[in-house]
Parts: C-alpha cells; sequence; structure tokens
C-alpha cells in the first residue's frame, strides 16, 4: 500500500525524500490538489537509485464529474514553483467551466488515429508476393531443399501471375476459388497441396497483423466455390505374389547396376532416393547396417536399415564399381541413376 502525507512541500524536503519499496505521495499543503509522486524502487536498488528516486509531479481535479489525475512533468525537471504554477493554471480554467485538457487530449486522440490509420494503409497495400515470400524465408531453413524449390515453384507457376501483386487485404475466398478451380480439374494433388500452403500463408498474415478477418483458404470456406471433382480410381500395376519368385530369379541374371539396385531396394524397403544416393561410408558390414543421415530423409531423422546376407552380399558385388555411390549410373555418372524406373524396360 502506498504512503501518502501533507505538507508544505520545498525543494530541500524534496531532495531529502529517500526511496523505498512502496510508492509514496506528498500533497502539496497549499492546495490545488498538487501532489509528488515517489515511485516505488525494486528490492536490491542501488545506494545512488535509493538516495535519487523517480519523483513526478500529479494533479488530482475533476473535469466534468469525473475525477482524474493527470502528470505535469518530471523533478527536478519540472520545479516546485512551476509545478505550482501549473496547478493554480489548470485549476482556474476547471473553474471558468474549461478543460485545459482537451487540446492536448485532441493531439494525442489524433496521433492514435493516424497512427491506425497508416498500419492500415500497409496492411492494405502490402502485396501477396511479398506475404508469400515473408513466410517463404521463416520456414525455409527447418525445409529440405527439394520441399522448398517445389514450395516456391508451386507459388511462382500458379500464384504470383494472376494474386501476386493483389493487396493481401482485399484476397476474397471467390478470388482463390477462381484460380484454384481449373487445377482442382486438371490437377487435383497440385489444387490440394496449393491451398493448403496459401492456407498457412493467410494464417502466418492473420498472427502477423497483415491481414484482418478469417482465412479465405480454409477448406470449409472454398468447398462453396470449388467445383467437385471426383478422380476415376486407378490401381497401380502390381506383380502378382504367385510371380514373385520368378521375378527374383529372373532379377538375379542381370548384373548391371539397374538390377542391383532394384534388388537392393528390394531387400531393405527403402526409398528409390535413398538407394540412388547411398554411399560407402553409409554401410557398416561388420554390424550389418545401413545408416541413412538424416540430410537424406524425407523426415530428416537418421535412418537404421539392417542388412540380410543377400543384401550385404549385392553390395559386395557392388565393390566392383570402385565408386563412392555405391549404384553409380550405367552412363558413370557420379550422382547415381537416373531412374530406377530403367529396370522396367530391361525386364519386361
Amino acid at each position: 500500500m502506498e504512503r501518502q502525507s501533507h505538507q508544505q512541500l520545498t525543494t530541500g524536503f524534496i531532495n531529502s525524500i529517500l526511496g523505498s519499496s512502496k510508492p509514496q505521495r506528498y500533497f502539496d499543503r497549499r492546495g490545488d490538489g498538487l501532489h509528488l509522486l515517489v515511485s516505488a524502487l525494486p528490492e536490491g536498488a542501488s545506494l545512488e537509485r535509493l538516495r535519487n528516486p523517480p519523483k513526478s509531479w500529479v494533479i488530482r481535479c475533476n473535469v466534468e464529474g469525473i475525477r482524474f489525475e493527470r502528470g505535469l512533468g518530471a523533478f527536478p525537471n519540472v520545479g516546485l514553483s512551476d509545478a505550482r504554477a501549473k496547478a493554480r493554471h489548470i485549476q482556474s480554467e476547471l473553474a471558468k467551466g474549461c478543460n485545459p485538457f482537451k487540446e492536448a487530449d485532441d493531439r494525442k486522440r489524433h496521433a492514435r488515429e493516424k497512427r491506425a490509420e497508416i498500419n492500415t494503409r500497409r496492411e492494405q497495400l502490402t502485396p501477396f508476393h511479398q506475404v508469400v515470400f515473408q513466410y517463404y524465408q521463416i520456414h525455409y531453413p527447418t525445409w529440405t531443399e527439394k520441399h522448398a524449390q517445389v514450395w516456391i515453384s508451386m507459388f511462382r507457376n500458379h500464384v504470383f501471375g494472376p494474386l501476386g501483386d493483389r493487396p493481401v487485404n482485399e484476397i476474397s475466398t471467390v478470388e482463390l476459388g477462381g484460380l484454384l478451380a481449373p487445377l482442382v480439374i486438371s490437377k487435383p494433388d497440385t489444387a490440394k497441396r496449393l491451398r493448403q500452403r496459401i492456407e498457412a500463408v493467410f494464417e502466418w498474415a492473420i498472427v502477423s497483423g497483415l491481414y484482418k478477418g478469417l482465412n479465405p483458404a480454409r477448406l470449409s470456406r472454398l468447398k462453396h466455390v470449388l467445383p467437385k471433382h471426383r478422380r476415376p480410381v486407378r490401381h497401380r500395376r502390381a506383380l502378382a505374389w504367385q510371380k514373385a519368385p520368378q521375378f527374383w530369379k529372373d532379377l538375379a541374371k542381370h548384373d548391371c547396376v539397374s538390377a542391383l539396385s532394384l534388388r537392393f531396394l528390394i531387400l531393405t524397403c527403402t526409398r528409390s532416393g535413398e538407394t540412388r544416393g547411398a554411399t560407402w561410408n553409409e554401410i557398416d558390414f561388420d554390424e550389418a547396417l545401413w545408416i541413412i543421415p538424416a540430410e537424406r530423409m524425407k523426415a530428416r531423422e537418421a535412418h537404421r536399415v539392417p542388412l540380410s546376407k543377400q543384401a550385404i552380399h549385392t553390395l559386395r558385388i557392388c565393390q566392383k564399381h570402385n565408386s563412392a555411390v555405391i549404384f553409380p549410373s550405367d552412363r558413370t555418372r557420379a550422382d547415381g541413376l537416373s531412374f530406377l524406373a530403367r529396370m522396367h524396360s530391361r525386364l519386361f
């Protein structure tokens, strides 16, 4: 609780006031509602701070029936005589029925309105492509290089042309529906991913104060303006399990890199990109283990793959290639196979 005192204030007394952990108020006996406010100090304040705590002048008065306080400046910038003169002038104006604070209040209100207007204009004039790039720059470090390239290319190919220069606050659900509708029919998977990414950008814009209102890219809103498209079910070609043994025997007859890589992929149940990029320093023959580093994994986490005897045998055959990449291209490229699908053309 703050300490209050009424007395005849003098400059010497004011200078002698020491700081405290509680606020202090010293009312001037001359009246006019003038008092000195000594701010509370935190525990452990320095001796210099205790000797010279923050002090400021405050006037307590009634304006249009409402009691309130108004600061008159800090001591010693505003001395005792100046503070008393200001207090007398304010009380005199109030006695005449005038509001001495109206002009200052109007200036502050005008400044607030001006700042709000500038912020609103900034929000309205921020082009959508700038918002997209800001989102991209924030999230890029957490993405793989391939994902980052695909992500920004999707916006460049489908969004920046019609909507890139539009102020973000003017983009509506109807406009996004017009943008996505052709893709829903021709490239439904692309349309789905693009909508999700646009929605994420708008969510970030809302949190950042660049967009007002509901997210225009939410599916719950867009579904009302997008055409319904049902793709025919197309099952991927698959080898009948009855033919698997014969397929394996036929595959073993080939010793080209494509055949060896396909054998290794089947034995390890890995993705084609992981197999094509495999290097010898990832293989531990003693532990029969293949450790795929995090930077080559989709989930960005290292993956440990136990190697069977058949997988080890396949790797031993590949050692004859004398290459840092386990499965170098049949065209002697150093970055691995261009397509594992080339095996299909050789076996089928």
